[in-house]
């Protein structure tokens, strides 16, 4: 009889042991489902992520190039899309009919300006700075006045040395009312803030004479 118990009761416990087995298993699964979901989900930001680093890598050498670009077409003067180029030229006048100048090593203003390229003429002080590197031209021109009583000497200057000088003969009889213009050019290299100016070394008040007779031109060669 207790054996007969004891044997009918083996399926039943088998039959919990698989249930049991199977529930773990199932666990297992659907643990290991989620974790594989997770690992695909890190897996899929990673890509992401890693194809935004892509873009900005990309983003940055195309920045570098144009760059680049632009300043090999500054160097060369070629023509960009919106590269400025290495055009340094301008022109400035005398408009004013006569202006004084009483002492030595004042310098000369040429006050109306109808040409500034590169910014370099600085009216008010009478003087360009180069504002890039390079061999310039310059021209000076002046214009004796019979008020003077004196004859213009003008010195043209390059940082405070000397290059060229001009002779201006004034009329000094008033009653014939004679002018003289004179002028000089020079080329000579400059480098980056290099100053030009053109000043007096008559003695004794010096007048120039203007409208438009005395004028101060430059330009970069190369």
């Amino acid at each position: 009889m207790d054996r007969v118990t004891s044997v009918s009761f083996i399926p039943t416990i088998l039959l919990a042991l698989v249930i049991i087995i199977l529930c773990v298993g199932n666990t297992d699964f659907l643990l290991s489902k989620t974790l594989y979901n997770r690992i695909e989900s890190l897996e899929s930001k990673g890509r992401e992520q890693q194809i935004k680093i892509e873009l900005l890598e990309q983003q940055v050498l195309n920045l570098l190039s144009r760059q680049i670009s632009s300043s090999e077409n500054v160097k060369t003067g070629q023509k960009g899309t919106s590269t400025t180029t290495n055009v340094v030229a301008f022109h400035a006048r005398q408009i004013t009919d006569s202006v004084t100048y009483p002492n030595i090593n004042d310098v000369i203003k040429f006050e109306n300006v109808t040409l500034n390229a590169g910014n370099g003429y600085h009216f008010r002080q009478g003087l360009f700075v180069a504002p890039i590197a390079g061999t310039y031209l310059f021209t000076v021109t002046l214009s004796g006045d019979t008020l003077s009583g004196y004859n213009i000497w003008a010195s043209v200057r390059k940082n405070g040395a000397m290059l060229a000088r001009i002779d201006c003969i004034a009329g000094l009889d008033e009653s014939k009312k004679s002018f003289d213009q004179s002028s000089v050019t020079i080329v000579t290299p400059m480098e980056v803030s290099d100053e030009i100016w053109t000043d007096i070394y008559s003695p004794g008040n010096v007048s120039i004479g203007g409208n438009g007779f005395s004028s101060f031109t430059g330009v970069l060669l190369y």
